[in-house]
């Protein structure tokens, strides 16, 4: 995000909205962006950039890593439609499959992923969710996968392919960067391209109700 004063990273507020019925989540999103309008006079716009951003690509061209599998009718996985909701394992229970999407289990210092019946723009959303930068598949793999993925996720904003795990984490897991080379065999380069970004033109700080 772009623009506005300096006061919008640095205030926290509290929102307490009440919708009648039964909204979806489109028409939840158009609400929330009325109250924004209505209480910090809010106005923006989208744009693309040229920013920094990272291309996943594989370290050997059509191999994966020990972690990334191609997935197979075999390799059985929920639905989380069909199945309900997926639950957290006990200590020392495998992951659950979960087709389609990504099943996170966290402790202190520590991440792992389990990722089952996923393509490669499914991950590199993904990991656009974890570094600070938009991420681009440029790894030439198609169809879908399943993978383990274990780091330290403790990276920060400037982090750099390859560098240490921050200070404060005593974890021995690896940093992301390198858990994608050891693990999945693929590899965030640094590069520059299109972003599409947020512009705020306008925004007030709210008077107290």
């Amino acid at each position: 995000m772009f623009g506005g004063p300096a006061w919008i990273d640095k205030q926290r507020f509290d929102i307490e909205a009440r919708a009648e019925g039964n909204p979806g989540n489109e028409q939840v999103r158009l609400m929330l962006q009325s109250l924004l309008e209505d209480r910090f006079a809010l106005a923006l716009h989208h744009e693309t950039r040229q920013l920094p951003i990272y291309a996943l690509v594989a370290l050997k061209r059509g191999k994966t890593g020990p972690q990334l599998v191609p997935h197979s009718g075999d390799a059985k996985c929920n639905d989380p439609i069909a199945d309900g909701p997926l639950s957290q394992p006990k200590p020392g229970e495998p992951m659950p499959a979960y087709c389609g999407g990504f099943f996170m289990n966290a402790q202190p210092g520590d991440l792992r992923v389990t990722g089952n019946k996923v393509t490669m723009e499914m991950l590199v959303s993904f990991l656009s969710q974890s570094v600070d930068r938009t991420v681009v598949n440029r790894t030439g793999l198609s169809g879908a996968f399943d993978f383990t993925l274990e780091f330290a996720p403790e990276l920060g904003p400037g982090s750099e392919p390859g560098s240490a795990a921050s200070p404060l984490d005593r974890s021995a897991a690896p940093s992301l960067f390198t858990a994608l080379q050891e693990q999945l065999g693929l590899k965030l380069e640094s590069a520059r391209g299109p972003v599409d970004v947020v512009v705020i033109d306008n925004i007030q700080e709210p008077s107290p109700n």
